[in-house]
Parts: C-alpha cells; structure tokens; sequence
C-alpha cells in the first residue's frame, strides 16, 4: 500500500512537531521518488517541517523547487525563523514574498511582529505597522501583536497607544501591556493598569499577568498590594505553581518581609533549585549569612543541585557579614566539589 499526499503531509506534521529531521529527510527522498513536489500542500508541509527543525537551507531549497508558491508556504518559512529568534531573516522573506506579487495575511502580520519584537527590531516593527497596521488595528489579534512587539522594544508609549485604540480588548491584551511595563521598570503604571483591568473590566487575571504584577510589587516595595494580590492568587490556587511561588517569595524578600517569604517557601507543594536560590538571595540581601548558609546546606542534603544564582547569592551573603573563612570555604565547594566554573 503506497502513501499518498495526504498521509504524506500528516508524516510530516509528525516530524516537524517532534523533531525527527531525519526521518523527516527519509519522507523527502519519498516525496521526490514519487513526484509528490510539485503538489503545493505537499511542498508546504515540507517547508514547515524543515523550518521546525531549525533546518533552514533545507527549508528554502524546497520553497524555490516548488512549481507554485503561496502566502502559506512563505508563512511556514517565516514562523519557523521567527521560532528560532531570526528577525532579519523573516522579514527579508516577507519583502521576497512581495516581490513575488504576494500579499501577507494575518498570520504572515503576526510572526513578523513577533519576529520584530524578539529580535528588537523597532523600526521594522514600524514600518510593518505603518504599512499594515491601519487595516488591522481594529483586530483584536492583530492589535495583540503590536502592542507586544512595541513593549518588547521598550516603547511603551507606542504600544499604549495601539492599546487605548483596540475597540475590543481580551486578557491577552492587557496582559501584553501589564508585561511591557513591569519589564521595563514602569512598575506604578503596570499597577495601575492590573487594577484598571479588574475594576472596569470585570476580567480575572491569569497566571502570567499574576507574575508581572507581582515582579511589579516587588520592584515598587508595593508590599500591601503584593499581599492583596497573594490573596487573589491563593483564592484561586495558582500559589501551588512553582513559578508563581517563586515570584512571591522574590517579591517578598524585596519589599523586606522575610518572614512571609519563609511563609511561602514552606507552602509550596513542589520547589525547585530556583526556589531555594531565590530564598537564599533574600537572606543575602538583608545580611543574614546564618540563615542563607543553612538553607545551602538543606538543599545540599536534600540532593537538590545548587547553580550559579545560588552560589552567587551565599557569596553576596558572606560579603555583607564580612564572612572571609566562609566564603573562601564556599568558593572552593563552587570549583572542586560542585564542578562550576567561576
């Protein structure tokens, strides 16, 4: 029984989401023994399974050896380059895609301001907008996109402004706008707009939107409505996250509130080496080599690995105390014991 195109495209659907480039090339030889290339959905799906992979001489190979081209095949090229982080690349595929008499769709508008925002790359991202962006604006998706792609680049005010014009915002929205502020240190306004959501909107945040609200409270020593918004987030359930609780242990131990960070380490279902790095970072903050020590040593006892941030953060602990012998003792389980590299 020989496969035919369509059991062909779904194999390499297969390949492309997991990885298996080379089963993946095994499927190719096939296509092309069986003459299947000059199908375009076929050619597609090859396209997208190389550029899954990461594979992308392979994938513009197939994309120039295919009779007839589409939005599609071009759209698989550029996703898999904006996946891997190439901002130029995709975007020099949307102009070749031009140049060819093509017009980008809303998934082509997407990965390219997904590919601007990665790669940082503001003026694209402008010129993407200005060119597009009057006929999308009103999408909802589309709107998603730019205000993320413009937070991402650090213009705040620009990405506000698409925000303030979506006739139709969803929690991703706010969600992109609440992440742009807290990361780039607009921390009273990511505040602001978190309660604004809740207020006017009547939206319940998820989990992401919890943690940059978080990182924000940390970052304002807006300890009280860190507590407010620990409440929120132990009402429902996300506390048992480890991610989340290591915001909320962070955001504690920078507003000076080690107790409560203790709290919360103690509550956590599950903890990582993150967890106990991010405990001890408190304790070496606030000058308490005792405790961070002690931590160290549990995790040690535990068989929990200490990285880097760990080591890090009981050396900055022996700094504040003045801890020489300690430090020294510690530096020397960093290289001979541990095996890390300073």
């Amino acid at each position: 029984v020989f496969p035919d195109e369509i059991i062909f495209i779904s194999i390499l659907k297969a390949c492309g989401n997991t990885g298996a480039i080379g089963k993946g090339k095994q499927i190719h030889y096939e296509i092309v023994k069986r003459g299947f290339l000059k199908d375009m959905v076929v050619g597609t799906a090859l396209v997208d399974m190389y550029a899954k992979c990461g594979v992308f001489a392979k994938a513009r190979e197939v994309l120039r050896e295919i009779p007839i081209r589409n939005v599609i095949t071009w759209n698989a090229l550029i996703a898999g380059y904006t996946y891997y982080g190439h901002g130029h690349e995709a975007f020099n595929c949307l102009e070749q895609m031009q140049s060819e008499g093509l017009s980008p769709d809303v998934v082509t508008f997407i990965c390219i301001l997904n590919a601007c925002g990665n790669a940082k790359l503001l003026n694209h991202g402008r010129l993407i907008h200005k060119t597009f962006g009057g006929e999308y604006e009103s999408d909802f998706v589309i709107g998603n996109s730019l205000i993320d792609m413009y937070s991402r680049c650090g213009e705040l005010r620009e990405a506000r402004t698409v925000f303030d014009a979506l006739e139709h915002r969803t929690i991703i929205s706010w969600g992109a706008m609440i992440a742009g502020y807290a990361e780039h240190g607009s921390d009273l306004c990511a505040l602001e707009l978190f309660d604004k959501m809740q207020d006017e909107m009547d939206l319940s945040p998820d989990k992401d939107i919890y943690l940059f609200a978080l990182k924000a409270c940390g970052s304002a020593h807006a300890l009280e409505q860190g507590r407010l918004i620990h409440g929120q987030i132990a009402l429902r359930a996300f506390d048992s996250d480890v991610s989340v609780g290591n915001v909320l242990i962070e955001m504690y131990n920078v507003c000076g509130n080690l107790e409560e960070s203790l709290h919360v380490f103690g509550m956590m279902p599950d903890k990582d080496v993150s967890s106990w790095g991010t405990l001890i970072s408190g304790y070496a903050l606030h000058g308490d080599f005792k405790l961070a020590k002690k931590c160290f040593q549990t995790m040690r006892k535990m068989g929990i690995q200490p990285d880097h941030s760990t080591f890090t953060s009981v050396l900055a602990a022996c700094s504040h105390c003045g801890c020489l012998n300690e430090g020294y003792e510690l530096f020397e389980c960093l290289r001979q014991e541990m095996g890390l590299i300073p």
